[in-house]
């Protein structure tokens, strides 16, 4: 191991592990480092590309746990907060515990970025997935 590798450790759902191994696996990574290497770089990638400047219109798609307490009420919340940004929101029942909610937003992006920021912190949300496009208008 080189002097510029760091190791760290993490904690996940049983879950969560064995579906990223087999999808990593299927994907053609032979160890989960670079597997996990990879997808740090298209977390990162997806991220700054989202840190745009000016205005844009799009989608923020949420998949979240409802039997978790009170994050019907916080999405609910945080979106009432952000009414200047959303155009519309969509929500419908996936199975008995889950749920998908899409908002589809405008605006300036620290506005937005604020929005989804607080969405992905809220207890019992397990995925969110944005799509943005820039305007020259709002």
């Amino acid at each position: 191991m080189s002097d510029l590798t760091t190791r760290i450790s993490m904690s996940l759902p049983p879950g969560l592990l064995e579906a990223f191994d087999r999808v990593s696996h299927q994907s053609g990574y032979a160890d989960r480092s670079k597997a996990l290497q990879a997808a740090m770089r298209a977390f990162i990638s997806d991220f700054e590309a989202g840190v745009k400047k000016g205005n844009v219109v799009g989608s923020i798609v949420m998949v979240y746990d409802h039997e978790t307490k009170g994050t019907d009420e916080a999405i609910t919340e945080t979106s009432h907060h952000h009414r200047q940004s959303i155009l519309s929101s969509l929500h419908a029942h996936i199975d008995d515990a889950h749920c998908l909610c899409a908002l589809l937003v405008r605006g300036k992006v620290p506005d937005i970025a604020s929005l989804e920021g607080e969405l992905k912190r809220e207890k019992g949300i397990m995925q969110v997935k944005s799509s943005y496009l820039e305007t020259e208008s709002i």
